[in-house]
């Protein structure tokens, strides 16, 4: 390639690992409950006291148990503190999509320069991490930097530790070594509960009746895309 296409490569390395904060997915507009409670501890411990011990700390469950919730509100507290840039937060698909492609085009300084900066890691559903025999070296190293240094590791999953043992092996690093806590799906009274609050952060002005049928089809969907689906609905009222 000519040398003025080599700086285009290593931007496109570095723009696709990293995923940009969710500023709605905080301490603040999370519903705590039987059902996350010590899931909730454990992150409010990391914010307080990160790269002790709970670390990596290991958040799994079905979609829907605010798994990604957690992980995205963990990283906007330490990010008040730490700054934005100093966190490097991603997903396992996005992650190995860009260790692979900055490895084939010869960039991968790029990310390692990431993790270098980064006093913080966050991936969110590393259980799609796809670990191939040209990546797994580099993924592992990229974890063991953050660990050598102490650095805060949270992880999400739909599966427990115990069903990982092969992503384990080709990352070189326990993910229970830490802390793993089991999300518990919310009651339906409780998904009513998070659809009426995002009703009313957004001014969607949404009924009884309305919240009721939402919660119902979110169960199906997911609720990832709450905020998004409330802000549709008000947006075509």
């Amino acid at each position: 390639a000519p040398p003025a296409a080599a700086p285009v490569a290593v931007n496109a390395a570095a723009l696709s690992l990293t995923d940009e904060l969710r500023a709605d997915w905080t301490f603040e507009t999370l519903l705590v409950g039987a059902y996350n409670r010590f899931a909730h501890a454990a992150a409010m411990s990391v914010v307080t006291s990160p790269g002790s011990m709970y670390n990596p700390l290991f958040l799994y469950g079905v979609p829907g148990t605010g798994k990604s919730h957690l992980l995205y509100a963990i990283a906007n507290s330490m990010s008040k503190g730490l700054g934005t840039a100093s966190l490097m937060v991603t997903s396992g698909a996005r992650l190995s999509r860009a260790v692979s492609a900055a490895a084939a085009s010869g960039s991968m300084a790029v990310i390692d320069k990431k993790a270098a900066d980064s006093k913080a890691l966050f991936v969110d559903d590393i259980h799609l991490l796809a670990v191939t025999d040209q990546n797994k070296e580099l993924l592992a190293k990229l974890f063991k930097s953050f660990f050598d240094r102490s650095l805060q590791v949270v992880i999400t999953s739909m599966y427990p530790p115990k069903a990982l043992g092969t992503l384990e092996e080709a990352l070189k690093f326990t993910f229970s070594k830490g802390w793993s806590v089991d999300l518990k799906i919310p009651s339906p009274n409780v998904q009513r509960d998070l659809v009426s609050s995002v009703n009313d952060r957004v001014g969607a002005q949404l009924g009884g009746d309305e919240i009721g049928q939402l919660a119902d089809k979110l169960t199906m969907w997911g609720y990832s895309d709450l905020t998004l689906w409330v802000k549709r609905i008000a947006a075509m009222r």
